[in-house]
């Protein structure tokens, strides 16, 4: 499944697609994010898109979103997005932390993070305004060391920073 770059103004990059790597795209300093559209293979279409926030280079943390049509739920395409999404954030940022935070209405988001190995750290009682009412928050999280055994690379990875991972 092609990832593509997604401009603020909504529209897909067709020359950056993600491969093995996103090159320049990729953010390079903390407080950047890179939100990335999720297509279908075969027909092209934009079906969602994820984010990854770039929080902290001291702390080396960051932060997924994701938000897919439900139309096309049940396919593994959140899955496939957020994990390849997980492999930028550890395998080529080398980042120690990363959250989600899930409106706790949302079982699928939450069942996704839980999918994808995130354990739920917090449970946050009427902490966000959400379309005009006050929702709780589910937050999960995973560490560096607890994705490099599920990345199931028998190569070695090297960061840009030209580190080796794992």
């Amino acid at each position: 499944m092609p990832l593509r770059a997604v401009h603020a103004d909504g529209h897909r990059d067709h020359r950056r697609a993600v491969g093995d790597g996103l090159g320049p795209d990729l953010a390079d300093d903390e407080g950047q994010n890179l939100t990335l559209g999720v297509e279908v293979t075969d027909t092209g279409e934009l079906v969602g898109d994820v984010v990854l926030m770039w929080h902290s280079r001291e702390h080396r943390g960051g932060e997924i979103g994701y938000v897919l049509n439900p139309e096309f739920s049940g396919h593994g395409y959140a899955t496939e997005a957020v994990r390849r999404l997980l492999g930028l954030a550890f395998d080529d940022l080398g980042l120690h932390r990363v959250i989600a935070r899930v409106d706790a209405r949302n079982d699928a988001s939450a069942r996704l993070a839980r999918r994808l190995g995130m354990r739920q750290e917090a449970y946050l009682v009427r902490n966000e305004w959400f379309k005009g009412e006050w929702t709780d928050e589910v937050d999960f999280a995973l560490l560096e060391e607890e994705w490099l055994p599920r990345s199931k690379m028998d190569r070695p990875r090297t960061r840009r920073n030209g580190s080796e991972a794992g």
